[in-house]
C-alpha cells in the first residue's frame, strides 16, 4: 500500500501515542538514530523523511506521516537485514550519501509528501520511491529491485 500523507507528531511516537498492534509479524528491532552523511558500501535502503519540528508543529497531516514512517522502520530494518541491505534512516536536508569517490547530496521530492527511499547497490542503477510505504510493500519492492 502506498500512502500520499504528511508525516506523524515526533511528540506522540516518543509518548507511544498511536501505537498499533504488529500484524505484519516481522521482528521490530531497533533503527539506528540519525548520524548525519549516509556511508553507501554496500546494498542500502536510505529513508528520508526531512523535516522540521515546526513544520511538523505546522501542520497535522505532517505529523500523522512521520508517524506512519517511523512505525515502519523497525520491520523494514530487519527485512533488509535477512537480505544483506542495511537501513539509514535522515531527517536533514539535504540528505548527503557518501559513495566510493563522491559525497552526493539527495533532494526528497516536495510532492511526494516529503517522504523517499533510495535504493542504492554496487553495480545497479538508483532506485527512488517516494511517499510513505508500509514495510511489507517497501521490503517487496527492494526485493523485485535488488531481484531476490
Amino acid at each position: 500500500m502506498h500512502l500520499r500523507a504528511p508525516l506523524p507528531l515526533l511528540l506522540l511516537a516518543a509518548l507511544g501515542c498511536g501505537t498499533r498492534p504488529d500484524t505484519a509479524g516481522i521482528d521490530r528491532t531497533p533503527v539506528d538514530a540519525d548520524t548525519g552523511v549516509v556511508r553507501a558500501a554496500g546494498p542500502l535502503v536510505v529513508a528520508a523523511f526531512p523535516t522540521t519540528q515546526a513544520e511538523i508543529d505546522a501542520n497535522a497531516d505532517a505529523g500523522e506521516a512521520l508517524s506512519d514512517f517511523q512505525y515502519t522502520l523497525p520491520g523494514v530494518a530487519a527485512g533488509l537485514r535477512a537480505r544483506g541491505v542495511a537501513l539509514a534512516v535522515r531527517y536533514a536536508r539535504p540528505v548527503r550519501i557518501a559513495a566510493p569517490g563522491r559525497t552526493l547530496a539527495w533532494q526528497v521530492s516536495a510532492d511526494s509528501g516529503g517522504v523517499g527511499y533510495l535504493l542504492l547497490a554496487p553495480g545497479r542503477p538508483p532506485h527512488t520511491l517516494w511517499g510513505v510505504h508500509t514495510d511489507s510493500d517497501l521490503l517487496e519492492a527492494a526485493a523485485d529491485w535488488l531481484g531476490s
